[in-house]
């Protein structure tokens, strides 16, 4: 008798959809590191300019030391429609924005732009900074505790650019 033996021979290797099962793994995981990746770097570029912005308000307060660094052209007011005095009406308005010192806002007179001859203040030069040419720039006081000479001042100094804004404020005598 003649005997058959069939045998059944596998070849090495990987079905269609093992393979087909792989690549979309691949893909998903490549898709999710991508947008991770993206999200990482819009992230970093929004906080480098937060930092810079951080550093040029911090700069720019400190270049006021003292009440005698004031322009005159900022002088305490009294009266509801004061811009700076604080205290409770009728000697001041709490809600006073105060008042600029120096800007770079285009929309204020141009006595008030750094490097006139009323301030003698120089901007931070936005070079080497992520920041938009357009940021603004600027120091204002207020007098919370009212006019009197021998009582500190508030000094705001703000950068804004784009749609985000950095402030810092101190108290000076």
């Amino acid at each position: 008798m003649i005997s058959s033996s069939i045998m059944v021979v596998r070849e090495a290797g990987f079905t269609i959809t093992e393979m087909v099962v792989t690549l979309v793994i691949i893909t998903i995981f490549m898709t999710l590191f991508f947008q991770l990746f993206l999200t990482g770097l819009s992230q970093q570029t929004v906080v480098t300019s937060q930092a810079a912005a951080n550093d040029i308000a911090l700069s720019n307060l400190s270049k006021i030391t003292s009440r005698g660094l004031l322009p005159g052209s900022t002088a305490c007011t009294t009266g509801a429609g004061s811009v700076n005095n604080l205290l409770p009406n009728p000697d001041g308005n709490p809600s006073a924005p105060g008042s600029i010192i120096v800007t770079n806002d285009s929309s204020e007179p141009s006595s008030k732009y750094w490097g006139t001859a009323v301030s003698g203040l120089q901007a931070e030069p936005l070079t080497n900074t992520p920041l938009p040419t357009d940021t603004i720039q600027e120091l204002r006081v207020q007098y919370p505790f009212g006019c009197s000479s021998s009582l500190p001042v508030k000094i705001i100094s703000t950068v804004i650019y784009d749609s985000e804004s950095v402030g810092h404020a101190t108290l000076v005598k």
